[in-house]
């Protein structure tokens, strides 16, 4: 099975690519080796697979090699929206496998109480706390407390949701 565009939302590194790259719109790779912190090797395989999804561009200039974000690409435009119109962290909310799995829980079912949040996500308890109380901290999630009874929910009216949830949808 090939490389997909969920591989990218649960990469770290990828993900920090494509943001910067938004932001800057293009840079030799030998900057972004050393601005995002990523060891070179890694930094070659993780734009080869993004261009393989054409999320970027790369090109051979005389002495080094440049990449660009392919704005062309409806997911890069999303993902755009929020790095620069909303200055969401990326990475703070995507860039593993179990956070992406969560947020697609809540956006189906709307609201998951911590333990199915564990179960589906494979993460331990106190890490899908912690990633909860982001999505909180971000707009992005609200805890509803009745009793002893304590759930999560996806806050369907924030644009960041309508944006992440057409980002997490297959195309």
């Amino acid at each position: 099975m090939g490389l997909s565009f969920d591989d990218v939302l649960a990469s770290e590194g990828k993900l920090k690519i494509l943001s910067f790259l938004v932001e800057v719109n293009g840079a030799r790779v030998s900057d972004l080796e050393h601005i995002l912190g990523i060891h070179h090797l890694k930094l070659k395989q993780h734009l080869t697979d993004l261009e393989a999804l054409e999320l970027v561009e790369c090109v051979e200039l005389d002495r080094y090699r440049a990449c660009k974000i392919n704005l062309g690409h409806p997911k890069n435009r999303l993902i755009a929206i929020l790095v620069s119109d909303y200055r969401v962290p990326l990475t703070e909310i995507l860039g593993r496998e179990a956070r992406v799995r969560i947020l697609r829980h809540l956006l189906s079912k709307r609201y998951a109480s911590i333990g199915e949040l564990e179960r589906i996500s494979r993460a331990h308890r106190s890490d899908v706390k912690t990633y909860m109380d982001k999505l909180e901290r971000l707009g992005i999630a609200r805890k509803i407390s009745v009793g002893r009874v304590t759930v999560h929910e996806i806050n369907m009216g924030s644009m960041i949701v309508g944006i992440l949830k057409a980002l997490l949808e297959d195309p």
